[in-house]
């Protein structure tokens, strides 16, 4: 699912207005700026209550006295002051570590969405080429989502995403990373597996998924999915990361093209020379 612009931003706004709640409220700072604002206007009528209490009776006493009030009473403003900017800046930035961790993750499945995706796969290619270790990239798809969103409604929909994320998770290692590519489409990048193994990963992903079933009020709803497997042995060490997501791809289509709920190749691919 796509948010649009206004709704993006509406969440933005919301989360920025929780988080100042949460982290106390903003009626500290209210009252800290009501004091400040109390202190700047009262002072003159603080200045001539000093005067009646000291007896101030010449003309230099009167300048020592002021300046003295004047400055003890600036320095009360400002520290109320700053007070208020540096809590309402604490959390400020809260909530924008908030946003940036949230940023990070695909709010339907609780996977990590395409961005994070990104930044990781740049991270574990160039690994895998400097180490000269294998890295493995599945890419999966839901077979015919359509005809579920079309048949049983978009919320049954996102019901079978969030089951496939399951099955997903299910079936990785701790050091593995599934995220939510997008739409129906989900990738695991697994660190460390050549071909064999990330195969029978897929493999098993996609027997869990076809076993695996979504209740949706007094429906049962059932879907398999096709996978594409690369590898990091099929590309130059030179070569641009994404093209590890073409390859994955175009085995995904083949799998798509030669009958759905498989996984393609079935035999090692030839690696780069």
């Amino acid at each position: 699912m796509v948010r649009s612009g206004s709704q993006t931003t509406h969440s933005l706004r919301v989360g920025l207005t929780g988080s100042l709640l949460a982290a106390g409220g903003p009626s500290r700072a209210v009252r800290l700026g009501l004091a400040a604002l109390f202190l700047s206007v009262g002072a003159p009528l603080g200045l001539v209550l000093v005067w009646l209490v000291t007896g101030v009776d010449d003309v230099a006493n009167l300048r020592r006295v002021t300046l003295w009030y004047v400055g003890v009473s600036t320095a009360a403003v400002f520290t109320a002051f700053g007070m208020v900017v540096g809590r309402l800046l604490d959390r400020v930035v809260a909530a924008r570590e908030m946003l940036r961790v949230d940023a990070g993750l695909d709010p339907l499945t609780g996977l990590a969405n395409r961005r994070a995706f990104n930044v990781r796969l740049h991270d574990e290619v160039t690994r895998a080429i400097r180490t000269r270790q294998p890295s493995a990239l599945i890419m999966l798809d839901v077979d015919h989502f359509k005809r579920v969103n079309d048949t049983y409604g978009h919320p049954a929909g996102d019901a079978v995403l969030r089951q496939v994320a399951l099955c997903m998770r299910a079936n990785c290692r701790s050091i593995d990373f599934p995220a939510r590519y997008g739409g129906e489409e989900f990738v695991i990048i697994a660190p460390g597996l050549r071909f064999p193994d990330a195969f029978q990963v897929a493999e098993r992903i996609r027997t869990t998924v076809g076993r695996a079933v979504t209740l949706w009020t007094h429906e049962r709803i059932r879907v398999t999915i096709s996978a594409g497997v690369a590898t990091t042995e099929q590309i130059s060490p030179d070569a641009d990361p994404q093209l590890l997501v073409d390859k994955a791809d175009e085995a995904l289509l083949v799998a798509k093209r030669s009958g759905r709920n498989m996984v393609h190749p079935r035999t090692p691919p030839e690696p780069w020379r």
